[in-house]
């Protein structure tokens, strides 16, 4: 699940709204995450089978059923337009799909498609961008309070990381993790394989942290661990 994502539900969650995420990055996540909705607000099972056989009314009445109730569904990387459509359709705009307009759910789609024709007119299309060094610094010290930053070690890891706020965070909480390979924002900065751009230095620290993570609790599964996806 992406940061936006997550950060949006947190803020959700903490005004007592009910939170539904739903991975859209292929048809059979999306439906599987629908199913999972419909089965925690006990919708009938007219509603659920519609689903799971695939009809071209299955959006139709799952929406009868959410329309009218108040809270946020987050439908997470919806790279594939296709995917939150309606039948042989290849984008949502016409609001027939999994994303419509109206009613007391707000809809939230995170998405590397910006064509906003693509979505419709009546959604809002926000871009998110990187972050500048210093506050790519800042959010690595925050995840990694317990990390001693004494020469400046948290901007060289922002700049090799390049700013995207997903990459900073895996970094960050795996350093404050207590099976981390490194105990300094040094550690992740040390080159690798001679690449130099910001880009793939970004994929491959995240990659390297990630992957450090997995390996330390295959190696040490009693010990509690969190993910970010």
């Amino acid at each position: 699940m992406s940061t936006v994502a997550l950060c949006a539900a947190a803020e959700a969650r903490r005004r007592g709204r009910p939170v539904w995420l739903v991975n859209a990055s292929d048809a059979e996540s999306l439906r599987g995450g629908v199913l999972e909705i419909l089965h925690q607000i006990d919708a009938p099972e007219a509603v659920a089978r519609a689903v799971r056989e695939g009809t071209a009314t299955a959006p139709d009445r799952v929406w009868e059923v959410l329309s009218g109730r108040r809270g946020l569904l987050v439908l997470d990387n919806a790279d594939d337009p296709g995917v939150p459509a309606a039948g042989d359709a290849s984008a949502p705009a016409d609001g027939t799909g999994w994303i419509r307009p109206g009613g007391g759910l707000m809809v939230l789609v995170t998405t590397r498609h910006t064509d906003a024709s693509t979505w419709g007119a009546w959604v809002r299309m926000r871009a998110l961008g990187t972050l500048d060094d210093a506050s790519a610094a800042a959010v690595l010290r925050r995840a990694a309070s317990q990390v001693d930053d004494p020469g400046g070690e948290a901007l060289a890891l922002a700049r090799r990381l390049g700013g995207p706020p997903l990459a900073l965070h895996l970094a960050g909480a795996y350093l404050a993790a207590p099976f981390a390979r490194w105990r300094s924002f040094a550690g992740p900065c040390r080159p690798v394989g001679g690449r130099s751009s910001r880009r793939r230095a970004s994929s491959d620290v995240a990659h390297r942290c990630h992957h450090g993570a997995r390996d330390r609790r295959t190696r040490s599964p009693q010990r509690g661990h969190g993910d970010v996806r």
